[in-house]
């Protein structure tokens, strides 16, 4: 990393003189002396990767160009995948959620696989060594791209859209019913302190990138944020470990071209010399302030749109119970089955124990023996009914009607499969669950860890 960071950054090339405490650092030099071969060719392969890899997110600021650069890819990583790597299954491609798919494998490996061919044809053709402006573009390139996806990232932290607050299928489940990355979601959705101090350290971090005076503390920042991310990503199994790595990856190649003034004045107690803040080429004063409109137009962008798409997801959310005619969680009082009541024994795989209501799309079902099942729903409001498909065919749907007798009373009838049921519930009050009701304390005589 630092070899390849000391072609891109003049401030980095050359050892600076010894200074007395009270000289003045000259500002470090713009020159660029030749570099050793195997330097020149690592910088000019991390950077031909980097633009590769950073256009889709240039392309994903107009939405047109975007949508055809993706549509490409769909179409190419599948026949990259069964004509050239000759893979046995097919590779599927479309938004799944999920950023460490095949298809975001071979893309990383296409893109790596291509910036080495492009190396080797930029050392046959280029007769430097160095490449100071090209360095300097792509330092601003790393930069806005690192900025755009921390201040997305932070916004919905800080609006809490991407972490909400555990719904009544999380607190009415398991520690050992949850998935990894379902028990890390259920902890950062608790606190919205939480979540509000993580969203303004991320996009604090990506607004100082936006400007070269600050980039260097901004790329501390991000770096420290997304080393937290990776963790988080690897030991929660979370799959967004491909895409953090290269964010992590781009803040470290920002922080470590400020790298030998760092070790100077933190580590070494000696003073360093200023860095050359001029941007590259735009020596004419009209062509700066252009460039600084666009700036403030971008980000300007950037803070709206994503301060929409997080307060509009944040919304739905929030929407759910009202969405959700029998919200809540229901206890079953009486189990009847073609008309004989089934005791409640925990022998009994087949007898519902609790129905959690909390999405209009979604039923969760907990049975006698502990095992859970999630039901697709549909409901009618006006006919008072729902249907649910408890098999894996979503087709195939049973109908049951409801009937609330009070406000903390439920019935239930119809049919589930090929039998007749009828299901009295009471309504249970989730804010006897103790994560809900511990609350903080500021004097604990001693600790309270359940």
């Amino acid at each position: 990393m630092k070899l390849q960071l000391c072609m891109t950054d003049p401030q980095v090339l050359a050892r600076p003189p010894e200074l007395t405490a009270a000289a003045h650092p000259p500002a470090v030099s713009a020159e660029w002396p030749e570099r050793s071969l195997w330097r020149c060719l690592i910088f000019r392969l991390f950077c031909a990767y980097l633009f590769l890899y950073n256009l889709s997110a240039w392309f994903a600021l107009i939405p047109f160009l975007g949508e055809r650069y993706e549509k490409i890819w769909d179409a190419f990583i599948p026949w990259l995948g069964k004509h050239i790597l000759h893979l046995a299954r097919a590779i599927p491609t479309g938004e799944t959620g999920s950023g460490d798919t095949t298809a975001a494998y071979l893309d990383s490996l296409f893109l790596a696989v291509l910036a080495l061919v492009i190396t080797v044809l930029w050392s046959v053709i280029a007769r430097r060594r160095v490449h100071p402006r090209i360095g300097s573009w792509l330092r601003i390139s790393v930069r806005y791209v690192l900025a755009i996806t921390l201040i997305s990232y932070g916004m919905f932290k800080i609006i809490q859209s991407q972490f909400p607050f555990p719904s009544l299928s999380r607190l009415g489940g398991t520690y050992g019913d949850s998935s990894p990355m379902g028990l890390l979601w259920t902890f950062m959705g608790y606190s919205q302190a939480y979540n509000l101090f993580t969203g303004l350290v991320e996009a604090a971090g990506g607004f100082l990138l936006f400007f070269r005076r600050t980039t260097t503390l901004g790329a501390l920042i991000v770096t420290a944020a997304m080393l937290n991310v990776v963790l988080l990503n690897f030991c929660y199994d979370v799959p967004v470990k491909l895409y953090s790595l290269h964010l992590l990856f781009m803040a470290l190649y920002l922080a470590a071209a400020d790298g030998r003034r760092l070790l100077d004045v933190l580590v070494l107690n000696r003073t360093a010399p200023a860095a050359d803040l001029s941007p590259p080429g735009l020596r004419r004063p009209w062509l700066r302030f252009a460039m600084f409109a666009a700036k403030v137009l971008l980000i300007g962008y950037v803070i709206f749109t994503t301060v929409k798409q997080s307060a509009v997801q944040h919304t739905q959310i929030a929407e759910m119970s009202s969405n959700t005619p029998l919200y809540g969680i229901w206890d079953v009082e009486e189990f009847a089955r073609n008309g004989e009541i089934l005791p409640p024994l925990t022998t009994d795989s087949s007898r519902v124990k609790r129905f959690i209501f909390s999405n209009p799309k979604m039923t969760r079902i907990q049975f006698m023996d502990d095992h859970t099942k999630s039901w697709l729903t549909e409901y009618e409001p006006a006919k008072h009914s729902l249907s649910v498909a408890t098999g894996e065919d979503p087709k195939k749907k049973n109908l049951l009607t409801y009937l609330r007798t009070d406000q903390d009373h439920l019935v239930l009838a119809g049919s589930l499969g090929k039998d007749s049921v009828k299901i009295n519930l009471r309504r249970f009050d989730e804010s006897k669950f103790l994560l809900l009701s511990r609350g903080f304390h500021w004097i604990s005589e001693s600790p309270f860890n359940r």
